[in-house]
């Protein structure tokens, strides 16, 4: 048995764009071979409606922790609830009230597919290279 989960994605989604390739292998180096991301301003994105929900905030509570492998903890600051398939360093973006966009990373994802045919995205904004995205 599958719980439907698609139908709950498309009530209570929000207008989002998705940009297509990854900040993690997108990109050239520069001439001391740090490696520079590709920015989504040249990136045609994909329009969807589907759920980002925002974590408590700045501070460091456990929704807004993802366990890693070797026992680190990555934080985020969204979670989006996705029938997309896309990978690790995906940039998807949200709308603020005054309709400019606020860019996220996807760092971590649980591909929640044989069960409910959906993935949960685990999102990380950071002001420092937003405006890189």
């Amino acid at each position: 048995m599958k719980f439907n989960l698609k139908r709950l994605i498309g009530v209570y989604g929000q207008p989002i764009l998705i940009y297509p390739g990854t900040r993690t292998e997108d990109g050239t180096s520069n001439g001391m071979g740090e490696f520079i991301p590709d920015s989504t301003k040249d990136k045609q994105p994909i329009k969807a409606k589907e759920p980002v929900i925002p974590t408590s905030g700045n501070n460091v509570f456990a929704d807004n922790l993802a366990l890693m492998a070797g026992g680190t903890v990555q934080n985020y600051s969204a979670t989006w609830y996705s029938t997309h398939d896309v990978e690790l360093g995906t940039v998807v973006s949200t709308f603020r009230s005054d309709g400019s966009e606020k860019k996220y990373e996807v760092v971590k994802m649980d591909d929640y597919g044989p069960l409910a045919d959906i993935t949960i995205y685990y999102l990380q904004e950071s002001d420092q290279h937003a405006a890189n995205i």
